[in-house]
């Protein structure tokens, strides 16, 4: 009879740690969602000569693109799960200049909540002085193709990278 009332509790015993150990575990350790750049808006950076100091001065214009937040599952995208809505963060963009010059990471702001299941325009520059001044000479008369990946937290704090959008491109008219 003792030999049964040992086997039962440890059985007992490692049923529970085995229920304890899978309930503090993660199951998935992506979030539910996926966050897409569905299109780019991308006006031209025009460029002109500062007739005092000869200098070229470059005019930015934000890009416009339309965010989606695609469920992985039914449940992700369904109207009682908020907590898989997308805060948009940040883009990276990694440029290739028509030179063959290259700069990749440069780090723009984006705000915006694009729901589960849904969309939301926003805006954000896709350049500053840094990346016009960049390489040996200056950017003006080049053009750029672009890949734009995006960066959020949903509602419920699980961090969402983008997939890279790589259909982008950006002109940059001469100042001469």
């Amino acid at each position: 009879m003792r030999m049964h009332t040992k086997l039962i509790a440890r059985t007992v015993l490692l049923l529970g740690t085995g229920w304890f150990a899978a309930c503090n575990s993660y199951i998935d350790d992506e979030p539910n969602v996926v966050l897409e750049i569905e299109t780019l808006t991308s006006p031209p950076v025009s460029g002109s000569i500062n007739t005092v100091t000869g200098e070229c001065i470059f005019t930015i214009v934000n890009a416009s693109a339309l965010f989606k937040n695609k469920p992985k599952n039914a449940l992700a995208g369904s109207s009682v799960a908020p907590f898989n809505d997308i805060v948009l963060q940040r883009v990276s963009i990694d440029y290739v200049w028509d030179d063959g010059a290259a700069l990749s990471g440069v780090i723009f702001g984006v705000s915006g909540t694009v729901p589960s299941g849904g969309q939301v325009a926003s805006q954000f520059p896709l350049v500053n002085a840094t990346v016009l001044n960049s390489g040996v000479t200056p950017r003006d008369g080049h053009t750029a193709q672009l890949s734009i990946t995006a960066y959020g937290m949903t509602v419920a704090g699980e961090p969402v990278v983008g997939r890279p959008f790589t259909g982008g491109n950006l002109s940059i008219n001469s100042c001469i």
